[in-house]
């Protein structure tokens, strides 16, 4: 027989099993249905998935950070899908015109954007 304290902690990490499944499905990386043929590609689905799940779990650890400083709530700035939102506008784009670089465009990262990529541990790196 486990504790009560066993049993809360135990489903609070299928809470996170949950939520982390869910984001696979949803908006967070814009997944589609995939209708499998044969058992390889099944395997290589269930690889991708659980790879996803490692990833979010590890990007939720290196962001407690940010997380636990933040309000509650409705107060709350900070969620998974407010970083990812924030950092989808960090970019560069070559203009190519018959192969030849005509324009380059960059946005670089805000203060913001440079608080999370520090906890992430990324550094960006631009071609010239």
């Amino acid at each position: 027989m486990i504790s009560k304290d066993e049993f809360v902690l135990g489903y609070g990490n299928l809470q996170k099993v949950e939520q982390g499944f869910k984001n696979m499905k949803t908006f967070l990386l814009e997944l589609c249905l995939v209708y499998h043929k044969n058992d390889d590609s099944i395997e290589s689905h269930i690889f991708i998935v659980m790879l996803d799940y490692y990833l979010q779990w590890h990007v939720n650890e290196r962001l407690k950070p940010l997380f636990e400083s933040d309000g509650k709530g409705k107060d709350r700035r900070w969620t998974i899908e407010t970083v990812i939102e924030r950092l989808k506008s960090i970019r560069k784009v070559d203009n190519l015109i018959n192969g030849i670089v005509a324009k380059i465009n960059k946005f670089e990262s805000d203060e913001e954007q440079e608080k999370v990529l520090n906890l992430l541990n990324v550094k960006l790196q631009c071609r010239q």
